[in-house]
């Protein structure tokens, strides 16, 4: 592993990217962090993780001509998506991180300037995001976050991720990951939720980038279904009883909502009834089944399902909906 290159001085910003096999991409990502124009200084730091294509010469080609700006660790072996992320972190030494992964890439040129004036005005923010394209197969579908707040928490945020990873900016408080961070299947929302206890979230209303999806890529091959079951099982699951009790309160909400959006009844239920054996405090478990109560799209397929064995926690869920549905038509 080629070890990153120190210098004396701190920079404002340090711009965070990690790449794996993005040779169609790494260079256009690289130039929209060295056109910006700022009254500060910034850093590149790139983790690029034993990419098998050219990768990591377009990059070594970078750094041989921008010394002062771009410091490359190249590992000796891949070390996945999210362990490389960490070390990258890690390695980012300004006062303030920004994000763009080895396949997006920034359109604004005074993107880093706005975000950092921003939380410099706002020091209770932590966090700073802005709007962005979304980009596939060369063509542009939609911007994210339409309708978005100038001012977010950090329970909003536990409600379902509205922070595309090439559009933030945070304050660089976290000296020490987490060990169960690495463990996630993805990084970026773990990351934003932990920043966030740090302070609210800020977002300007301008495109300042551009996310990549890619058609082919593992995340878009997913059906709807399966995408539903590796939010809930693979992170959201895992989140929970990991930051605060706000957290995780709005974390079993999002894990309700999606559920509710399953055809497959008796998977939802196995699902809630995992989630009630790992949830050891009473008062969260009691929350969900208030949480529960409110939906009437699983109480009525509760109601409805005769042939299913269910667990202990929705046999306790569907006694209590038979309750409320008996006092409701006597109080008619």
């Amino acid at each position: 592993m080629t070890a990153i290159k120190k210098y004396t001085d701190t920079p404002m910003v340090s711009v965070w990217m990690i790449t794996y096999n993005h040779e169609p991409y790494i260079a256009q990502a690289i130039e929209g962090v060295l056109m910006q124009k700022t009254n500060f200084q910034f850093e590149l730091i790139i983790g690029e993780d034993c990419s098998t294509d050219n990768t990591a010469a377009i990059i070594k080609e970078y750094e041989a001509n921008y010394p002062k700006i771009i410091k490359a660790r190249y590992n000796n072996s891949n070390m996945g998506m999210i362990t490389n992320m960490v070390k990258t972190l890690e390695e980012c030494n300004g006062k303030y991180i920004a994000m763009c992964e080895g396949d997006d890439y920034w359109t604004d040129p005074l993107k880093l300037q706005k975000q950092v004036d921003f939380l410099e005005s706002n020091s209770d923010c932590s966090i700073c995001f802005h709007n962005a394209l979304i980009v596939a197969d060369g063509k542009f579908i939609r911007q994210t976050n339409l309708k978005q707040k100038t001012l977010s928490n950090q329970a909003e945020l536990a409600l379902g991720n509205f922070i595309a990873t090439t559009t933030v900016l945070f304050v660089n408080r976290i000296k020490s990951y987490p060990e169960w961070l690495i463990q996630l299947p993805a990084g970026d929302y773990p990351l934003h939720l932990l920043n966030a206890n740090h302070g609210q979230i800020g977002f300007i209303n301008e495109c300042m980038a551009c996310y990549r999806v890619h058609i082919n890529g593992v995340w878009s091959n997913k059906n709807k279904h399966d995408e539903i079951i590796n939010t809930v099982e693979c992170l959201l699951f895992e989140l929970v009883g990991k930051i605060n009790q706000k957290v995780d309160q709005s974390l079993l909400v999002q894990i309700i909502n999606k559920l509710e959006q399953l055809n497959n009844m008796e998977q939802s239920f196995e699902i809630i009834d995992r989630i009630t054996v790992t949830l050891e405090n009473g008062h969260m478990i009691n929350l969900l089944m208030k949480h529960l109560l409110k939906t009437q799209t699983l109480n009525s397929k509760i109601l409805n399902s005769k042939n299913f064995k269910f667990g202990n926690f929705i046999n306790r869920l569907r006694n209590q909906i038979m309750k409320t549905v008996k006092l409701s038509k006597i109080t008619l």
